[in-house]
């Protein structure tokens, strides 16, 4: 099951305490122009002829891009399935996409102030939790572990039975950047 991930835009509003990208990153990286992404995937076709192919579009936020569908077709197109990683700024242009495999929607915290906090954007948890459950099967919850939002993610599990993904946490260890892993002891 090869997987392309692809990083359409850096660009995002939100401003996550976990973020590495830099803030002038954030608000003015670069876009993906849409023949650069086709000729991508196009490459990773033929690389991968006879098999499943699956892409992943991530960023920054992808939902910034008010042409999203247009990079979520060209990959239908292509024979791709598709995912799409989003925070939930734009819930309009993520619904409107209706070629989308599956979204996986950002949501650390049960509690919509400390997601919102964590996020750096108000509002923003309940726009995620409303695309979540707008879109019903096509959508899942991917939440990031800190440490602190153990029993958050637990009420996630809750709240959407069967559609929360957990991601280990990556932090900046002075120069570097590390990966705290939940011990599944």
């Amino acid at each position: 099951m090869p997987t392309l991930i692809v990083e359409l835009t850096h660009r995002c509003p939100c401003n996550c305490v976990m973020c590495p990208l830099p803030a002038s990153t954030r608000k003015s990286g670069k876009i993906m122009s849409l023949p650069d992404y086709i000729n991508v995937l196009q490459t990773f076709a033929e690389r991968f002829r006879n098999e499943d192919l699956y892409v992943i579009l991530s960023g920054g936020e992808p939902s910034i891009l008010s042409d999203l569908c247009v990079y979520v077709q060209e990959a239908k197109r292509l024979g791709y399935r598709v995912t799409v990683v989003t925070n939930a700024y734009r819930p309009d242009v993520v619904q409107a996409c209706k070629d989308i495999d599956l979204v996986e929607v950002s949501i650390d915290y049960a509690d919509a102030t400390k997601h919102d906090n964590h996020r750096g954007v108000p509002g923003l948890w309940e726009r995620a939790v409303a695309l979540v459950r707008s879109l019903g099967d096509k959508a899942v919850v991917r939440t990031t572990w800190f440490g602190d939002n153990t029993e958050d993610i637990l009420k996630l599990a809750e709240m959407f039975p069967g559609r929360v993904v957990c991601m280990p946490c990556v932090v900046k260890l002075g120069d570097t950047y590390g990966i705290i892993v939940m011990d599944q002891a």
